[in-house]
């Protein structure tokens, strides 16, 4: 039946869009699709919000999450306050876009000592799938 898509019809809608990887760059597809979802049924989209970086949140001390939270904070009062989410507020939320040099590098160096996959190794022994990390599938496995 097409009567919910009728009654959602006009409806104002926002979406946040949030991953573990800390690039923003990984959630935009799912926020053009997201865009185009609005359009097709009829809603209006006050704004699509992408965040990475979010995965490991709710482990750090409240110093290092204070600009985030801030920032979500700042996004429900300008949805309140103006019925859409500031651009400047998206925009600040989906940084960093990409990883700058510097941070790749380190990334690189840091690769072989196992310090970049401390944290997910940690929840797959948690949960019985560590020695399940490189099942592939639908494919070959990446080990690199």
């Amino acid at each position: 039946s097409d009567a919910p898509r009728k009654r959602l019809a006009g409806k104002r809608i926002a979406f946040v869009v949030q991953s573990g990887f800390p690039e923003s760059v990984h959630g935009e597809t799912l926020a053009t699709y997201l865009k185009r979802l609005s359009a097709r049924c009829g809603w209006t989209n006050v704004g699509t919000v992408v965040k990475g970086g979010i995965e490991g949140i709710r482990i750090m001390p409240p110093s290092m999450t204070r600009k985030t939270r801030a920032l979500f904070q700042a996004m429900g009062s300008s949805l309140a306050r103006d019925g859409f989410v500031d651009p400047s507020i998206i925009q600040s939320l989906g940084r960093p876009y990409r990883l700058g040099l510097a941070t790749r590098i380190l990334y690189r160096l840091l690769m072989p000592t196992g310090l970049t996959n401390m944290y997910w190794n940690m929840n797959l022994k948690r949960n019985g799938a560590f020695d399940r990390r490189f099942d592939a599938p639908y494919g070959s496995p990446h080990k690199g």
